[in-house]
């Protein structure tokens, strides 16, 4: 995706999913989701904004993206524990 948002030039990405505006974000392109997603906090979803998108500072986009990797448990972390602790310990809500 980053190669193409650069050979492309792309302004803005606008998509029902979270997974392109994630990638979109973390190379500093911003976007717009249509849907709820894990990136509504660094979207926005009307379009009547397209010129005015949300941009992120670099600091908190590291931020955002520290909470979505402590946010992905596997099962083994789920029936152990580990997941409500680092939950916890985090204060992730």
């Amino acid at each position: 995706l980053w190669s193409q948002l650069i050979k492309d030039e792309i302004y803005a990405v606008v998509t029902y999913q979270s997974i392109a505006a994630i990638e979109s974000i973390c190379h500093g392109i911003p976007a717009f989701t249509l849907a709820p997603t894990a990136a509504d906090s660094m979207t926005l979803r009307d379009l009547s904004q397209i010129e005015k998108p949300l941009k992120k500072d670099t600091s908190e986009v590291i931020k955002w993206l520290s909470w979505l990797a402590y946010c992905q448990y596997s099962v083994a972390e789920l029936l152990d524990g580990t997941a409500i602790k680092i939950i916890k310990d985090y204060n992730l809500q």
